[in-house]
């Protein structure tokens, strides 16, 4: 399935950064791309971040539509079942634990987010069913759009002031700290691409039809504006099959199952 986000305001996503000194300039991450024997590196928007954004909406739907059912399950509990939701999980110290298959399938059946996007449990990884790419702006210079590089790049500069709530800035000696970001312009677009597992099913490729609808921003400082998005596909998002099936959970598996791994 080919995607292409569009840029409905400034997309802000920083480049890997550690151990190089920029000053007080955030750059957009780039990857370079070899396109007819010339490099050339072109603003991207890496899959994990989609999949990151994806994960999250998923897993705060989840919860907001099973909050009276999930109330059987005691804080501890439903703290780690975020965890494993929203952010993917952790694994734990303790490697010799036995894993029973036919638990995990039923996790698969019980919860298509764990399935689609994987998860580490704690003392187990459940793996992937579907693989999202990079996403690079269109351009030229690819022969993607009209628009060269360097129309699609803008620098916004801020100031960042200290909370003084927090701390009297001019008893400390302290000055407002300007800084720019590098942002791809509102109108840019990012093409990609995401594919499945063969052993995909149905209800977990509806599980990505779903996420893919959920998805409206990108990026940092979502806060303040910065990367609000829309979604075009050359397929159909069919998240029928989610939808029906996102309430219907078994609390005393799924509690029984937080608990083997915690």
């Amino acid at each position: 399935m080919n995607l292409k986000i569009i840029a409905k305001s400034p997309i802000a996503h920083g480049a890997f950064t550690e151990g190089i000194g920029n000053g007080n300039i955030a750059e957009f991450r780039k990857i370079p791309v070899m396109f007819k024997g010339k490099k050339i590196d072109i603003p991207t928007i890496s899959g994990n971040a989609v999949r990151g954004v994806i994960r999250r909406e998923l897993a705060r739907e989840f919860f907001a539509k099973n909050a009276n059912v999930l109330e059987m399950l005691d804080n501890k509990k439903k703290d780690k079942l975020y965890a494993i939701l929203g952010n993917g999980g952790a694994l734990g110290s303790n490697l010799s634990a036995t894993v029973d298959p036919n638990a995990i399938r039923e996790i698969r059946k019980q919860l298509p987010i764990l399935s689609l996007l994987g998860s580490s449990c704690y003392k187990y990884m459940i793996n992937g069913m579907c693989n999202i790419g990079f996403f690079k702006v269109d351009c030229s210079e690819l022969e993607t759009s009209d628009t060269r590089l360097n129309d699609l790049l803008a620098e916004i500069s801020e100031t960042r002031h200290v909370d003084k709530n927090i701390i009297n800035a001019e008893e400390a000696g302290i000055k407002p700290m300007p800084y720019v970001t590098e942002v791809v312009i509102e109108g840019a677009t990012f093409s990609g691409s995401v594919s499945f597992a063969p052993m995909a099913t149905e209800i977990e490729r509806s599980c990505l039809a779903h996420g893919i609808n959920l998805l409206n921003h990108i990026g940092g400082k979502s806060g303040r504006g910065y990367g609000q998005i829309a979604i075009e596909t050359d397929e159909p998002l069919n998240d029928t099959l989610y939808n029906e099936n996102i309430c219907n959970i078994d609390v005393d598996f799924i509690a029984k199952f937080i608990g083997d791994i915690s």
